[in-house]
């Protein structure tokens, strides 16, 4: 995960931005009208809980599923901008977001960002692990979303494919340790 510095053009530019999310991180609940609510959880056997609460909290689920993550904290907190892009070919998608909650409990360690503004989807994504005493850590995702742009509206089953995809390469980047996996 790359830093952004105070001085970052880009970091400044996150801080301008005002989540239209109105502070709420609730994505248990059932989505508003207009939203669509997505969850996926898997197994990961013979993984350390530590080490994937570490690989949670710095980015690099997002940075190992072949996004570069831009953030302006080095481990993710309550009120961490990031900047996630995407490249799809020559394509590069920016996603701004704001780390809206953070949960560090023994036996689950959570984060959940919100969305800033105009990105290809707008709404809330938590990751969370859960592990407890005598089972194998669990990933769960839960995004609760909808396209915010044009062109996301207007091919919407292709946006929520794509959301999908990067979600299943989420899971992916968690199943094998970092060591294991080598950098996009």
């Amino acid at each position: 995960m790359q830093l952004l510095t105070s001085v970052d053009p880009r970091r400044r530019a996150l801080e301008a931005l005002l989540p239209r999310t109105g502070g709420a991180t609730a994505v248990d609940v059932d989505p508003p009208r207009g939203m669509e609510r997505m969850e996926v959880r898997a197994a990961l056997p013979g993984r350390s809980f530590a080490e994937l609460i570490e690989e949670l909290l710095t980015g690099q689920v997002q940075e190992r599923a072949g996004l570069h993550v831009a953030a302006t904290t080095a481990r993710l907190e309550v009120g961490t901008r990031m900047l996630m892009t995407l490249r799809l070919g020559p394509l590069r998608i920016g996603v701004p977001c704001e780390v809206v909650e953070v949960r560090e409990e023994p036996e689950l360690v959570s984060f959940t960002y919100a969305t800033l503004e105009d990105p290809p989807e707008q709404g809330l994504e938590r990751f969370a692990i859960t592990c407890g005493p005598d089972s194998d850590p669990v990933l769960t995702i839960t995004a609760v979303s909808a396209p915010a742009l044009w062109w996301t509206r207007r091919g919407s089953s292709v946006a929520r494919r794509l959301q999908r995809r990067v979600t299943d390469r989420y899971l992916a980047a968690l199943r094998e340790p970092a060591a294991a996996v080598p950098r996009r």
